[in-house]
């Protein structure tokens, strides 16, 4: 069952992280940004951008890497008013698992309940898991996920993944 679950490292994500001003709530910041920001733990994207709902009135922004080279900069411009915007890009590392066994593999770790009737598309949870700091999604299909962690803490994600596939036979 180890082979129901691919693990890959997404190259080159631009991320950033957007705290809403005192006042300023999700649909300001959707608005901004035409999309619909997660006022609750969930994701929300469109052709451009990905946001992430962190912590109430936080988002994780998320871009491809093939986004211009002044995006943080075209970010922070159409938040000025609402948000204060960091750069994570260095920060975290992020991983798709993805497959049959990936919801089970991530279950392993976080004590959270991610069966598909309570964590489906659109949801996000930021939990620990295995004792490392996580940001996880669903990114598309039923079976798949994107886990974002810090960048120092990446080999011990990884590590920790491959002994749990390892106990599926």
């Amino acid at each position: 069952m180890a082979d129901c679950v691919k693990i890959t490292a997404l190259t080159g994500p631009r991320l950033a992280t957007i705290i809403a001003r005192k006042g300023v709530d999700a649909l300001h910041i959707g608005a901004a940004l035409g999309l619909e920001a997660p006022s609750r733990p969930g994701r929300a994207a469109n052709d451009r951008l990905a946001l992430v709902a962190t912590a109430p009135s936080a988002w994780l922004a998320i871009a491809d890497a093939d986004t211009g080279e002044h995006w943080l900069e075209d970010l922070t411009q159409s938040l000025s008013d609402l948000a204060a915007v960091f750069d994570q890009s260095g920060a975290y590392c992020v991983f798709r698992l993805e497959g049959p066994a990936a919801r089970q593999t991530l279950q392993r770790g976080i004590a959270i309940d991610l069966d598909f009737a309570v964590f489906g598309p659109g949801d996000a949870l930021v939990s620990s898991l295995a004792h490392l700091d996580v940001i996880v999604w669903q990114a598309g299909g039923e079976e798949s996920f994107d886990v974002a962690v810090f960048r120092s803490y990446a080999d011990a994600f990884l590590a920790w993944a491959q002994r749990v596939m390892a106990t599926f036979g």
